[in-house]
């Protein structure tokens, strides 16, 4: 689904509204009950193309970070600021043990894909 369509649905639900449906679906066990229709999640989220700036200070870099909730495992908000791309990610330490691990095998797959295409 294009992006613009999910930020015009994203106008008709309030944040209050969300937060309430969250809240509820983990206090109430929702993810005890059924199997998980995913357990991850990759976010495209443009950033400025242009260089921002904090009280006279340029911004250098920017990480994204995402929720992991009941059945989600990981979260990989893919960023971009001023043409650089970051790929974060945020995880459940159950299902994700090695951070370290993933981290090293994200870089030598994009090592990869960098040689494949030169």
């Amino acid at each position: 689904m294009p992006a613009g369509v999910l930020i015009e649905y994203a106008e008709y639900i309030p944040g209050t509204l969300a937060g309430l449906a969250a809240t509820t679906y983990s206090r109430v066990g929702l993810a005890n009950r059924h199997r998980p229709l995913f357990n991850t999640i990759v976010t495209n989220v443009p950033g400025s193309p242009e260089p921002l700036h904090f009280a006279g200070a340029p911004m250098r870099h920017y990480d994204a970070w995402g929720p992991v909730w009941d059945g989600l495992g990981i979260i990989h908000p893919v960023t971009s600021y001023c043409s650089q791309v970051t790929v974060s990610f945020d995880a459940d330490r159950d299902q994700l043990p090695d951070p370290a691990l993933f981290t090293e095998c994200l870089q030598r797959s994009f090592e990869e894909l960098r040689a494949a295409a030169d």
